[in-house]
């Protein structure tokens, strides 16, 4: 991110509410209400829930108006591997290394030399440890202890997160020898099935962080958000793409959307986690119309409590 577009988001309506948020002055006000002034401060315009036609629209109504229970288990960053499990069998999600309440439970002489540690219940908790000889306990344990602390639900009130434990999760560092990175696709089910995917490189949050849209058939949609660097170069699709899809339509199967996320190697694929607010639907998409573009995928029950 550009000296300038930084300067420009710490001056800017949206950076204010999330700080606002993060002192925790909005935590009594009702969804409803929070997600209007939410909205408004991100985008400057009224959160239109009678008749949402935008992607980011539609992902408030989702927040709001659908809700099943077992969206907490698919959340949740551990327990959404017994759902992946029941739905495909196993050996599609990541590997757990172990799952701990606290970080003194954890033996970090005994994890592998390279290794992930994150909580259950965020977005962005998490610490990638490429070499633990070169570990910084210190600031490990400062993000992590940060992070179990988290109320993440009173950010954007993506209810699902209101009830998942927090609980730190170990996972293998995915990065075959002579690979940079690993890519992510991110496969976007709408109503059940695969209409767009996202691919992400370089570490998740970070400025160096990249991604591309493509539709199904993965030609290049010509797509940016704000805040985010685009890889400019050929992508090419993933060699089990064609299961991928099959597997990320089972696991979306009765949702109305459901973002799985995919780690590829090169004999083989992972599903890492499942998202139903990509960007907690506040995407700046440039152009704008995309939002509305990518809205029209998504077809939401005329009634309520459909």
């Amino acid at each position: 991110m550009s000296l300038s577009k930084i300067t420009k988001y710490l001056f800017s309506p949206s950076y204010r509410f999330l700080v606002n948020a993060s002192k925790g002055f909005y935590k009594r006000m009702d969804d409803l209400s929070y997600l209007k002034k939410m909205y408004f401060a991100y985008f400057g315009k009224e959160l239109n829930l009678d008749n949402p036609k935008t992607f980011n629209e539609k992902t408030q109504w989702l927040k709001l108006f659908d809700r099943n229970e077992r969206y907490i288990q698919m959340a949740d960053k551990y327990d959404a591997k017994k759902y992946i499990d029941e739905t495909l069998g196993s050996g599609f999600s990541v590997p757990t290394i172990g799952i701990y309440k606290d970080l003194k439970d954890i033996d970090f002489n005994n994890l592998p030399n390279s290794y992930v540690i994150k909580t259950t219940h965020d977005s962005g908790g998490f610490v990638i440890v490429k070499d633990k000889n070169n570990l910084d306990i210190k600031e490990l344990t400062k993000k992590i202890n940060k992070s179990l602390k988290n109320k993440y639900f009173y950010y954007q009130r993506e209810w699902p997160y209101k009830f998942i434990q927090p609980r730190i999760i170990v996972e293998p560092y995915l990065l075959e020898e002579g690979q940079e990175q690993c890519p992510e696709f991110k496969l976007f089910c709408f109503n059940g099935k695969v209409e767009l995917v996202l691919v992400c490189l370089g570490s998740a949050h970070g400025s160096g962080r990249s991604n591309d849209f493509f539709d199904k058939n993965f030609n290049h949609i010509p797509v940016d958000t704000v805040f985010k660097q685009y890889d400019k170069g050929q992508i090419s699709k993933p060699k089990y793409y064609n299961q991928m899809i099959e597997a990320a339509e089972k696991l979306a199967k009765n949702t109305l959307f459901l973002r799985v996320d995919f780690y590829c190697l090169t004999d083989r694929f992972y599903i890492g986690e499942l998202t139903f607010y990509h960007n907690a639907g506040l995407c700046h998409f440039d152009p704008e119309e995309y939002d509305e573009k990518f809205g029209n995928l998504l077809k939401l029950p005329i009634n309520k409590s459909e």
